[in-house]
């Protein structure tokens, strides 16, 4: 175990646990945002959850995707950006158009808004994936991991998303939520894009159900 915690460190000696920043920008406020446990990194603020139920239909307001500062490091193209841009849009689309809300093509009464944005992404690598994965070496960077922050080829995605009234721009909703791959999700690892792509689908299914029940976002 010390020695593959060993050539674990040689292989990674620059990884370290980070702190993330309060918030991008992106949201039109930060305050009232509560960690939902010492153990889950997701922020949310809740408002009055029970005025969703007044409202009849949705618009899709923005859907954006930033541009990570170390792109060239990530080895992330422009086109990969438009892709999950794309991909987060029709994925949302997808799940809400079952939900109990109509789109809607502008801002109008009885209309909410969603503004959504992945804010920071990190492409997986499948080669350290598969052997973090292996049985010795699994339990060696688990371990090392724990210590360090360290993903170990698993990817990632990180989003902030609000819901507004469209109309008076009163927050109902906010969140600040990222999204790791695990080793179960062994098929998505194999690829650098799987895990983000797999965090997409689950947001947009966890957003349709918020919507058919406010009352889960309390939760």
């Amino acid at each position: 175990l010390y020695l593959c915690l060993a050539l674990v460190a040689l292989i990674h000696p620059s990884c370290q646990s980070t702190k993330s920043s309060a918030g991008t920008g992106f949201l039109s406020s930060y305050s009232g945002l509560q960690r939902h446990s010492k153990l889950s990194k997701k922020r949310s603020y809740v408002g009055d959850i029970n005025k969703i139920r007044n409202y009849n239909a949705i618009y899709l307001e923005e859907v954006a995707v930033f541009q990570p500062k170390d792109m060239a490091k990530k080895k992330i193209k422009p086109e990969d950006l438009i892709r999950l841009q794309q991909n987060l849009r029709s994925s949302l689309y997808k799940e809400l158009v079952d939900s109990r809300f109509h789109s809607a093509s502008s801002i109008g009464p009885q209309t909410l808004s969603i503004r959504i944005a992945i804010v920071d992404i990190t492409p997986g690598d499948p080669l350290m994936f598969a052997a973090s994965s292996a049985p010795y070496a699994g339990t060696a960077t688990a371990v090392a991991g724990a210590v360090t922050g360290a993903k170990f080829g698993r990817g990632s995605a990180k989003i902030e998303v609000e819901l507004l009234d469209s109309v008076t721009r009163k927050r109902i909703y906010s969140a600040i939520d990222e999204n790791v791959g695990t080793k179960l999700e062994f098929i998505q690892g194999m690829t650098r894009w799987g895990h983000i792509e797999l965090a997409v689908k689950q947001w947009a299914k966890r957003f349709k159900k918020y919507m058919d029940d406010p009352s889960s976002l309390s939760n």
